[in-house]
């Protein structure tokens, strides 16, 4: 049997402006994540003949805290709205999407 356990927190502080159409904005914060793998059981590595058993034989852990910045920018035409990210942080991403507006 494998477990897997992910967990993970971003706190961040953003600032934005809007003008007209376009939104600017800006963040600063940190992130941590956590991640375990474990292979749980007894596995017979030998033979029939000659068995030789391991219980539990892989358990795997990582934990990362990283500093990150994030600018990005929202444009609202009509009823769409258009967004684009990018964060600066251990592994950067690049992030953008789509959306309906309904009032």
């Amino acid at each position: 049997r494998a477990e897997f356990n992910i967990s993970g927190t971003t706190v961040q502080a953003i600032i934005s402006k809007k003008i007209s159409v376009i939104t600017p904005y800006a963040s600063i914060g940190f992130a941590t994540s956590k991640a375990s793998a474990n292979a749980k059981g007894e596995f017979n590595i030998g033979t029939d003949t000659f068995p030789e058993y391991i219980v539990d034989p892989i358990s795997a852990e990582g934990k990362m805290t990283t500093g990150r910045f994030s600018a990005g920018l929202r444009l609202q035409l009509l009823v769409l709205t258009f967004h684009a990210d990018y964060t600066f942080q251990k592994y950067s991403t690049i992030t953008g999407g789509i959306g309906l507006t309904i009032r």
